[in-house]
């Protein structure tokens, strides 16, 4: 079988230049004076980084698709113009700036994208393009659209997304036959009369322009299923737009209303409403009517109330957003919505919750944050369903008992109120995973605590605790405790139980000792015991050969146990603010240790197993007692920042001269002297 000679040379060129193999190219079989040939139909070159096209493109005279997008292309051959079988046409992602008046010629096009590119116009003969369907014109930089784009009559979908045009052609409702426009992110003030001649139109977008106002002829796109006008400046809508009959999406987000007219609840398809980030002060009693709506979206207006007939819209499935107004009270309807998954009212001026609130039994997300809440009501138990409640930021001081019935809660969030004491059934919470109770005032947890089998995440820090119960060491499943800044100054021996805790943070308590049993946490990654008043720690600390960061700064520590040493994963030790006079030959088995802070201690001496911490980078040993270095401390050839500063040295080893990767030496002035010529230049006083 032949192939067509002048197919196969661009063929080869294509080839030659930018290796394209057969997945690239669609031959057709066709028959010529009695030979079988094969001609190219379907051309593709995608991000082969094409700078230029051959003129002899023009010779592929049966090709009906050419895809060259994400390429470098600036401008296109006159030829194209030849493609006269040219169904899809692909330009996007290149540097366009101009397209030729040629391309016009493709009369059999139907699909041409040049998205992504940057023309400032189009050429004026592109309405004889009659067969076009698609036209995606999308971020470019044109200004305006030529007379002639209304010849394009057969036209279903027009994106001009990412321009910058200021106007569309009154004579845009030449295309009767348009499905979709997308005018997104453009400069439009205003809209020709003539729009609303576009009578198959049900797709509009709007979106991010500057339109004050709608002309009255909107409400005759009665096919109309989506309307965006998220993001423009318009202050009213018009009475007529209930003729839209047949709108199920509707987006006037961020804009400048302050009412919506009555005649909004006659759009009863409905299933989208958008109406956030406008200055609205009241919904009409006719939003009621809108019963379909499954999402609606209210965020940050000025509502203070919402109407009774908010009730009716039974529809609601998926989301009521109404975060950021300034609502006081919700009405008792608002008990009726029982297919509600997510209830937003975060940031308003709440004080209360009607009962009715239980009756929300599909309700999976309650997000209260932000709000002036002093109770809960004891229907809140009956939300069988509920899964996250987030009740941060209020003035919360109890929890109804019937708080135990959320068997389905996996998240309760009560940050900041002013709580001092939790129902017993809050055990009942057996899908819990993460519980937060931080910036309370509890002063101690219920024993039922332990009954939390799934419970995964607990934090009370910065409340009143003096003691944990027992039963805490029935949570088997937790893996990040935080209770800092509390008054806890001890530990129950059931807290060794917590065989699955990676991070416990104790933070600014008053524990004077910990419990042996602390030596069976062996998952634990992070132990944070940061100013408390530790005099000792028990010999089992050894054991937790997971861990890698332990802080035991600003504590009343003179001795480590000889078990340190065992920490074989440890990468940060901190130890500043002790009592210490000395370290325990052991601490030089800590060979992954990295951090090691020990200033403002006492210590007049370092092991010589200290040289053998060869992975140390940071060292702090300010404000000790130290005299001299070990001579093994040159060992720490990895070592980049050295604080010395505030100790009474009178020599210093031979062997400082090879920590030759030092960045920071701090050191008292006097002492400079004791420095090896190689270390001077990187000394600095200390602060």
């Amino acid at each position: 079988m032949e192939i067509h000679k002048i197919d196969l040379a661009v063929i080869e060129h294509f080839n030659k230049k930018y290796k394209i193999d057969d997945s690239n190219v669609k031959w057709e079989e066709v028959e010529e004076d009695g030979k079988k040939l094969l001609r190219v139909t379907e051309l593709t070159l995608i991000e082969k980084g094409a700078a230029t096209l051959p003129e002899s493109i023009g010779n592929l005279s049966r090709l009906e698709k050419l895809d060259l997008c994400n390429n470098q292309l600036t401008t296109l051959p006159e030829s194209i113009g030849n493609l006269s079988r040219l169904k899809e046409l692909v330009f996007s992602g290149n540097q366009l700036t101009i397209l030729p008046d040629s391309i016009c010629n493709l009369s059999r096009l139907e699909e041409l994208n040049v998205k992504n590119n940057k023309l400032t116009n189009l050429p004026e003969p592109i309405g004889n393009l009659r067969c076009l369907i698609d036209l995606c014109l999308e971020k470019n930089k044109l200004t305006a659209l030529p007379k002639s784009i209304s010849n394009l009559n057969k036209l279903k979908k027009l994106n001009l997304k990412d321009n910058q045009l200021t106007i569309l052609p009154d004579s845009i409702d030449n295309l009767n036959r348009l499905e979709g426009l997308n005018v997104e992110n453009n400069k439009l003030t205003t809209l020709p009369e003539s729009i609303g001649n576009l009578s198959y139109l049900k797709d509009l977008c709007l979106e991010n322009n500057k339109l004050t106002t709608l002309p009255g002829s909107i409400s005759n796109l009665n096919r109309l299923k989506k309307l965006n006008l998220k993001d423009n400046q318009l202050t009213i809508l018009p009475d007529s737009i209930d003729n839209l009959n047949r709108l199920e999406e509707l987006n006037i987000e961020n804009n400048k209303l302050i009412t919506l007219p009555e005649s909004i609840g006659n759009l009863i398809g409905l299933k989208e409403l958008g109406l956030s980030g406008n200055p609205l002060t009241a919904l009409p009693e006719s939003f009621g009517n809108l019963i379909l709506i499954k999402n609606l979206w209210l965020t940050s207006t000025q509502l203070a109330t919402l109407p009774e007939s908010i009730g009716n819209l039974t529809g609601l499935e998926e989301n009521l957003n109404l975060f950021g107004n300034q609502l006081t009270t919700l009405p008792e309807s608002i008990g009726n919505l029982n297919k509600l998954k997510v209830l937003s009212l975060r940031g308003n001026n709440i004080t209360i919750l009607p009962e009715s609130i239980g009756n929300l039994s599909s309700l999976k997300e309650l997000n209260l944050k932000n709000n002036e809440l002093t109770t809960l009501p004891e229907s809140i138990g009956n939300l069988s369903e509920l899964e996250k409640l987030n009740l941060r930021y209020n003035n919360l001081k109890t929890l109804p008992e019937s708080i135990g019935n959320l068997r389905e809660l996996k998240v309760l969030l009560l940050i900041q109120n002013q709580v001092t004491k939790l129902p017993e059934s809050i055990g009942n919470l057996s899908s819990l995973e993460g519980l937060y109770l931080m910036f309370n005032q509890l002063t101690s947890l219920p024993v039922s605590i332990g009954n939390m089998d799934n419970l995964r995440l607990l934090w009370v820090f910065s409340n009143q605790l003096a003691t944990l119960p027992d039963s805490i060491g029935n949570l088997s499943g937790l893996e990040w405790l935080k209770l800092s800044n509390n008054q806890l100054t001890t530990l129950p021996e059931s807290f060794g139980d917590l065989n699955r805790l990676m991070v416990v943070d104790l933070t600014d308590n008053k524990l004077t000792t910990l419990p042996e049993s602390i030596g069976n946490l062996g998952w634990l990654e992070s132990l944070n015991l940061h100013r408390n008043k530790l005099t000792t720690l028990p010999e089992s600390i050894g054991n937790l050969s997971g861990l890698e960061g332990l802080h035991l700064d600003g504590n009343k520590l003179t001795t480590l146990p000889e078990s340190i040493g065992n920490l074989s994963g440890l990468e940060e030790l901190h130890l500043d603010g002790n009592k210490l006079t000395i370290l325990p030959d052991t601490i030089g088995n800590l060979k992954g240790l990295e951090t090691l802070h020990l200033e403002d201690n006492r210590l007049t001496t370092l092991p010589e197993s200290f040289g053998d911490l060869n992975m140390l980078e940071d060292v702090l040993l300010s404000h000790n007692k130290l005299t001299t270095l070990p001579e093994s401390f040159g060992n720490l050839i990895g070592l980049e920042r050295l604080y010395l500063d505030g100790n009474k040295f009178t020599n210093l080893p031979k062997s400082v001269k090879e920590l030759i990767n030092l960045e920071i030496i701090s050191l008292e002035k006097e002492q400079w002297q004791l420095l090896p010529d190689n270390l001077r230049n990187i000394v600095k006083n200390p602060l």
